[in-house]
């Protein structure tokens, strides 16, 4: 790793409540997570190694058909009670509806699970539900431009609620608009697999590359999104 990512990796890895750190440097094949919990990233399409993220290393990802599978995993599968804080480094490269990292179930009509994705604006989003009515929709107000390497956080309390969701980029939190506030019913899923890179095959794939992706199982501090962004040397 080279200095700034090697900073933030060493700060994340030691973070209480890690659940998922990738690091995206590996030249081919598997991905590798270096929580305690060693989760492995199968590779779908033909997302290649980049450079294009300074001193973060990541993958490229073509729009089409790449994405990183985890498989359907328990400790990433959130009940709408449970805090947790999702930190990713990217640069989109086109401006579409397209997912980062998640644990999101399409299937049968559903949607299901949690996602930090891109709209069409673009703005970053998360989202958090048990159907497209019964669920948290949230995105940063101000649009970002394509071709800019961003570090975002979301941290989520909860709380069942809207009020309950901050949105982080490069290290200070942002102004949100609320799309949907109406979360009830469980979030988590059934066999469904956690992604980087598109929620499932065919379905919003993210075009631009995807570095460092963090998964924690409680609600970060903004000291601590502030420090991961000075970290990384992003402030």
């Amino acid at each position: 790793l080279l200095p700034r990512a090697r900073r933030l990796f060493e700060e994340l890895v030691i973070s209480p409540g890690l659940q998922l750190l990738v690091p995206s440097n590996e030249q081919s094949g598997t991905l590798f997570d270096h929580s305690p919990n060693r989760f492995t990233g199968t590779p779908t399409g033909s997302p290649t190694f980049s450079t294009a993220l300074e001193d973060f290393y990541g993958l490229t990802y073509d729009g089409s058909d790449d994405l990183v599978s985890f498989g359907a995993q328990s400790a990433l599968n959130f009940e709408r009670t449970q805090a947790f804080s999702v930190l990713v480094l990217f640069r989109q490269t086109s401006t579409t509806v397209n997912m980062l990292v998640g644990q999101y179930d399409i299937s049968g009509g559903g949607n299901r699970g949690w996602q930090v994705s891109l709209s069409t604006f673009p703005n970053f989003r998360f989202i958090l539900g048990n159907s497209v009515t019964d669920r948290i929709h949230v995105y940063e107000t101000t649009i970002f431009s394509n071709n800019t390497i961003q570090l975002f956080g979301v941290v989520y309390t909860g709380s069942s609620a809207a009020s309950g969701v901050t949105i982080y980029k490069n290290g200070a939190s942002v102004a949100l608009t609320t799309v949907t506030d109406a979360l009830t019913a469980t979030t988590v899923t059934t066999a469904t697999s956690a992604n980087i890179g598109a929620i499932v095959s065919g379905t919003s794939h993210f075009t631009g590359d995807i570095g460092l992706v963090a998964v924690l199982n409680r609600a970060v501090t903004a000291q601590e999104m502030k420090r991961f962004a000075a970290l990384a040397g992003m402030i």
